[in-house]
């Protein structure tokens, strides 16, 4: 209340139910990641809870950790 539209954060948290009902899981690759969290941003979320990845996936993970995410917040113009 009393705060601009324009300072408000928007998250999207789809803890444990959003990924394994999407058809596109966001872990599949570094580039489904960027599809995936590209479009809510298109719409303003800036801030993403997303379910853990597979156990075989976690390489996919970690290169978003390593790259993905900090060249986003640096296009972003985020401290890093």
């Amino acid at each position: 209340m009393g705060r601009s539209a324009a300072t408000r954060q928007r998250s999207c948290v789809p803890i444990y139910y959003w990924v394994p009902r999407s058809a596109a899981d966001p872990w599949s690759s570094t580039d489904a990641f960027l599809d995936v969290v590209g479009r809510y941003g298109e719409v303003g979320i800036e801030e993403f809870i997303l379910d853990h990845p597979r156990d075989e996936q976690l390489d996919v993970l970690g290169r978003v950790a390593a790259d993905v995410i900090p060249r986003l917040r640096l296009e972003a113009g985020a401290p890093p």
